[in-house]
């Protein structure tokens, strides 16, 4: 987890090899990713495949199975059943499954948050140097991206002047970077915050003051990455908290942070559009993620079953001749990609983790966790990432497996 934020693709060492792949006649895109890549957390993961006792496995496990074999059927279904590239992406999507089946039996789940909280803090203060800085630090030995606003693709905000914060000049240009630590976009490291963010409450709760200079740390941070889809979720995550915990005294620790940012950043967060308020460029943003999901509806009408392919879903989406975009919603994603069958079972998956959340002893640790992952699929309705993107997945998969770690060690008796 500590050095899940700056793990990064090495796809170097057989990127000759990978083009030899490629199967005569098959038209790739430009965008698709040809080359044989790998994170050290694969290697960590495959480690777990052989370490893990399966005969203690059960159901869960069993159902994200489901959803691999769903994946193999839709990419030998469509026409990039004879590219060798695709079913190796299948193989390394198991790889968040190895590390949810192995924390799902782990007594570690506290040190698993600080270590976490800790790998937060290095990405809080990264990520305030870029937004002070806007770029990139040149931090290359953390695997930090490039970028700056005169960089086409850098993620950034339109606000007059430029300016940063309340009492920033006005710069030369309008654009205000998002920060993104060593993640690969702001959102991602947004997501990988809010989990942070919870986990800091949850320790202050137990009466660790250490915990509070976290929050404002990570608070701050998130509110220079602009992510909509976290912000909302630390709102439902702290409420979520609130209500079944039934104490808010840890929650005016981050209401306290959340209304110094505010104040900071509220001209900023006005012309961002999208949390306070509505603007023309949020509802632009908003108008294409639905008309995507229509085109993610239309392959699910047309591929029921298996779906156009794991994996595939901007290569259908450049073959109807429209720009690569991708639907911001896993559900739709699993479904339109994987067929139905596999998006049953990843709802099934879900629904046998509350299950257990449900019967069992409801302590603060199984609430702040139950919160995070409640917070991640709300994520999961509204972008692509936790399920797409190899940070997002690892935090994803990571956090239900700390929630189910719960039930082995607090569930009643029958």
């Amino acid at each position: 987890m500590f050095l899940l934020p700056i793990d990064h693709k090495n796809d170097k060492a057989f990127r000759f090899f990978s083009r030899t792949l490629i199967p005569e006649g098959l038209n790739v895109p430009d965008f698709f990713d040809k080359k044989i890549y790998f994170y050290i957390g694969d290697l960590i993961g495959l480690a777990l495949l052989f370490l893990i006792p399966w005969k203690r496995l059960d159901w869960a496990v069993g159902l994200l199975g489901v959803v691999f074999g769903c994946w193999i059927v839709s990419v030998a279904n469509s026409s990039f059943g004879g590219y060798p590239i695709v079913y190796l992406r299948c193989l390394q999507g198991l790889i968040p499954f190895a590390f949810f089946a192995a924390i799902g039996y782990s007594k570690s789940s506290e040190l698993i948050l600080k270590v976490l909280i800790a790998a937060a803090l290095i990405q809080s203060v990264i990520a305030i140097g870029q937004y002070v800085n806007q770029g990139s630090l040149g931090l290359r030995v953390l695997n930090e991206q490039r970028f700056d606003n005169s960089m086409p693709g850098t993620s950034s905000i339109l606000v007059p002047g430029g300016k940063r914060w309340l009492f920033d000049g006005a710069h030369a240009t309008d654009e205000v970077v998002r920060s993104l630590g060593t993640m690969p976009h702001p959102n991602v490291l947004g997501g990988f915050l809010f989990v942070a963010i919870m986990a800091s409450i949850y320790f202050f709760s137990k009466g660790a003051k250490w915990a509070v200079f976290p929050i404002f740390v990570q608070v701050a941070a998130l509110a220079t990455t602009y992510s909509r889809s976290a912000i909302f979720a630390l709102c439902l995550g702290m409420v979520s908290w609130a209500v079944l915990q039934r104490r808010v005294r840890e929650l005016a620790v981050v209401g306290v942070a959340v209304l110094i940012c505010g104040a900071l950043f509220s001209e900023q967060y006005l012309h961002r559009g999208g949390i306070v308020n509505s603007t023309k460029i949020s509802e632009s943003s908003n108008a294409i993620r639905r008309d995507y999901q229509e085109v993610a509806w239309n392959m699910i009408q047309e591929h029921p079953v298996a779906g156009v392919g794991h994996g595939l879903f901007l290569v259908k989406v450049a073959e109807k001749g429209l720009p690569t975009f991708s639907v911001h919603n896993i559900f739709t994603l699993i479904a339109a990609e994987s067929g139905l069958v596999a998006l049953g079972a990843f709802l099934a998956w879900i629904g046998w983790l509350f299950y257990h959340f449900l019967r069992s002893e409801k302590g603060p640790l199984a609430i702040v966790l139950f919160s995070i992952f409640g917070g991640l699929l709300f994520i999961g309705l509204c972008d692509f990432y936790p399920w797409t993107v190899y940070h997002g997945k690892m935090v994803f998969f990571l956090a239900a497996g700390l929630l189910y770690s719960q039930r082995t060690l607090n569930v009643r008796n029958p």
